[in-house]
């Protein structure tokens, strides 16, 4: 009896709880609102989403420097060279894997997703033919991530300029006022 008694004491508490609230919010539901407390609420609003979408966006812009920096730093090149000439590596299976993932592990924009696919399954083919220490089909598969790896680099730089609203190659741009 004890139980039954706490039960439905707490279930009408409940019940008076769900009374309280609810004559709170029509009370409050039927108060005339101050003019342009609506309009100012989406204002700040507005401001707020602003300020996500910033910070979303330099996210996006630090990942993409990130692993732009581990794919221009992997040693493609030299690898290329060294696997065509026969030399295998100790740090070429790292390099691989790392770069691999790195560039799978990237939220690439729009513009940059294709690439970075086709980087990330010529590195998939490259750390492949490494783990069997396959120097043929590892110097193929270098020649092919090397190359992707440039397109990629090179859309990177060119996305990143669209960014900050300036131009990756400065040989005909005219120079800027306050330049360093």
């Amino acid at each position: 009896m004890h139980f039954v008694f706490n039960r439905t004491l707490l279930s009408l508490s409940a019940l008076a709880l769900a009374v309280v609230i609810a004559g709170t919010f029509a009370a409050t539901s039927s108060r005339a609102q101050p003019a342009g407390s609506t309009e100012q609420r989406l204002a700040a609003l507005e401001e707020r989403m602003t300020a996500l979408t910033q910070q979303v966006q330099a996210g996006q812009v630090a990942a993409v420097i990130s692993a732009v920096q581990v794919v221009d730093g992997a040693g493609l090149h030299a690898m290329e060279d060294a696997l065509k000439a026969g030399d295998l590596k100790a740090g070429y299976l790292g390099a691989a894997r790392r770069t691999r993932l790195t560039v799978a592990a990237t939220t690439w924009p729009a513009e940059l997703q294709a690439g970075a696919r086709d980087l990330a399954h010529d590195l998939e083919n490259l750390q492949r033919a490494l783990e069997i220490e396959d120097v043929t089909a590892a110097a193929e598969a270098a020649t092919a991530a090397h190359d992707s790896g440039h397109d990629l680099s090179s859309a990177v730089y060119t996305w990143l300029a669209k960014e900050a609203g300036t131009t990756p190659n400065l040989r005909n741009a005219p120079a800027t006022a306050g330049g360093h």
